[in-house]
């Protein structure tokens, strides 16, 4: 279970995220909407570990989150809103990396980064540069890290950005079977459909 606890992010007089609490229990989707500008991308980003809050913390299944908490970072899949990929990486260097990250061995991250390549359809590209690839496959590419290593916590912020119609549909199939698998998801959107 995620618990989430008057979490504030302030950048110098910009109040990005304003005592924020709710709980996201085991095999459920929490959705964070709302308008760009509204503190989604910072709030996943603590989240994430990858930035501090300015006040008020985290916890999953009872760890203390942040920067610092590797235990919960190693139990974490992220979509980032921006970036997440390396350009001068192919596809499935992109996978054998986060595999070595998560401690996942040899034959369960390649049966598993195939099976994601290929419903993402970007198999056809894993042997290219992440470089290479357009915005809508760079956004299938952190998809496919982020899930790979099964991870019990997953955080999608805006993973529909730029995606085909196809896309958001396997990206929406995987993020359910994540969460009916026992994954703890939330998804961080401004398209209220």
């Amino acid at each position: 279970m995620l618990s989430v606890e008057h979490l504030t992010r302030r950048y110098r007089k910009v109040l990005a995220v304003d005592d924020l609490s709710f709980t996201d229990d085991s095999g459920v989707i929490t959705g964070l909407l709302g308008h760009n500008g509204c503190g989604k991308s910072t709030t996943m980003r603590i989240l994430a570990g990858s930035m501090s809050a300015t006040s008020g913390h985290f916890r999953f299944d009872g760890e203390l989150g942040g920067v610092d908490s590797i235990k919960v970072k190693m139990r974490t899949g992220y979509i980032p809103d921006i970036g997440g990929v390396f350009p001068r990486l192919t596809g499935w260097e992109h996978m054998e990396l986060c595999a070595r990250l998560f401690g996942v061995p040899a034959p369960q991250w390649r049966t598993r980064s195939r099976d994601l390549l290929e419903a993402l359809q970007i198999s056809d590209a894993a042997a290219n540069l992440a470089g290479t690839y357009s915005h809508g496959m760079g956004r299938k590419l952190s998809a496919a890290i982020a899930l790979m290593p099964r991870p019990d916590l997953l955080l999608a912020d805006e993973p529909f950005d730029g995606v085909d119609a196809e896309g958001v549909a396997t990206i929406s199939g995987l993020l359910r079977e994540a969460a009916d698998r026992g994954a703890t998801v939330v998804l961080s959107t401004h398209l209220l459909d």
